[in-house]
């Protein structure tokens, strides 16, 4: 009985999500489709769900992380926060186009105002921050700060958090 509710519950978000991918390719900002990236959310959620671990609570943002006026998207993927990476994406010639990925286990997105973005890792009272730039083709990750907190310190805010969303959310496409 589990697996069959499962698959109707699989099977419902499938469609619901099929329904709106047309609809998405049409989401435009100035020059670039930003519902290009439906597919891909789709494909992360596939990838995750088995019918024992949901990828429901997998999450995306969109953020201009090169500064070139194309927002890139950053998905969670992964089972759990051990494995989690962040996949990112940018659009060129209106083709999605995979950059690479960073870690995404304990972690949260924060805009740099230097360009590219903060990756702040927090985990059991230990902190560490990475700048994060894609330039020349390629990452760059470097460590700005790495501490072990006091009882009654909190975790850093490096930066204004990035917007994210469950990854069978779709408005993020639409802003």
């Amino acid at each position: 009985m589990k697996t069959i509710r499962c698959t109707v519950v699989l099977l419902a978000i499938c469609l619901a999500v099929g329904a709106s991918a047309g609809a998405l390719e049409k989401v435009t900002h100035g020059d670039v489709q930003y519902g290009a990236y439906w597919q891909v959310l789709l494909d992360v959620y596939q990838e995750f769900d088995d019918g024992y671990m949901s990828a429901e609570f997998l999450e995306y943002a969109l953020y201009d992380i090169d500064d070139n006026g194309v927002k890139e998207l950053i998905v969670l993927a992964g089972t759990c926060e051990a494995d989690y990476v962040r996949r990112i994406y940018t659009i060129i010639d209106n083709e999605v186009q995979y950059l690479g990925e960073i870690f995404g286990g304990h972690s949260m997105l924060f805009a740099a105002p230097e360009g590219g973005l903060y990756n702040m890792m927090g985990h059991m009272g230990c902190e560490e921050i990475y700048l994060v730039v894609y330039a020349n083709q390629a990452f760059t990750e470097e460590l700005l700060s790495s501490k072990e907190l006091a009882e009654d310190e909190d975790y850093s805010t490096p930066g204004t958090p990035i917007q994210t969303a469950f990854i069978t959310d779709d408005s993020l496409l639409h802003d």
